[in-house]
């Protein structure tokens, strides 16, 4: 190897650790360090619930609780991979999966799986079994509300403006969900509505006013 192979490949090197030191540099460990340990504790816990033999859950222990352990790999992998897109890319991605979580709100209304706990809102999934869209509706509307609310900062939208769509990202997947009905998520839904447009600046008044509307 001579010397300008090497200083070449020294190089690229350098530019691999940086991007790799950029990329870790610019998490946000005070919201990530939370979410990793809740995460670890709620499966301590379902470990300890389902070990105890509680519930119908606890009979396929411990296949039912390796499945979740999966769940949460896959989470994790899927949100790194997500933090290298771009701005414009996560909003693609995010309009995706909220055009796609719609349609499978509407699926679940015309020909849903069967009703859980008084609740009809799971489709049945060949291999990978029954599946709640409005898990994946939550995911979109958090994707779909974060450019909004960067508008709304930059001033490229009006807090009326900014209010308004927000207003009909949460809505739709809202008047799905909260008619199956699942009222878990329907107040995580409200929930968000509420911190994001409170974050944004909206006041109360309107806000309260809104869910008062949406109830």
């Amino acid at each position: 190897m001579n010397w300008t192979e090497g200083s070449m490949r020294r190089t690229v090197d350098g530019n691999r650790r940086s991007r790799a030191d950029y990329f870790f540099s610019a998490l946000d460990y005070r919201m990530l360090v939370p979410v990793l340990a809740l995460v670890m504790i709620g499966l301590v816990v379902l470990n300890n619930v389902l070990a105890s033999g509680y519930g119908a859950a606890a009979f396929e222990y411990p296949i039912n609780y390796f499945k979740q352990i999966a769940a949460v790999l896959i989470g994790i992998v899927a949100a790194f991979i997500l933090c290298l897109f771009e701005p414009p890319t996560m909003r693609l991605i995010g309009g995706i999966l909220y055009f796609v979580s719609i349609l499978l709100l509407i699926v679940v209304k015309l020909d849903g799986y069967q009703a859980v706990a008084g609740a009809d809102s799971w489709l049945r999934i060949p291999i990978f079994g029954s599946f709640q869209p409005s898990e994946l509706s939550k995911i979109a509307v958090a994707m779909l509300s974060g450019p909004i609310f960067a508008a709304m900062k930059t001033g490229e939208l009006s807090y009326s403006q900014g209010f308004l769509r927000l207003l009909a990202v949460y809505g739709v997947p809202f008047l799905f969900v909260i008619t199956e009905p699942d009222l878990g998520t329907s107040l995580v839904l409200i929930f968000m509505f509420l911190a994001t447009t409170f974050v944004c600046g909206v006041r109360w008044r309107t806000i309260l006013l809104s869910v008062a509307g949406m109830i």
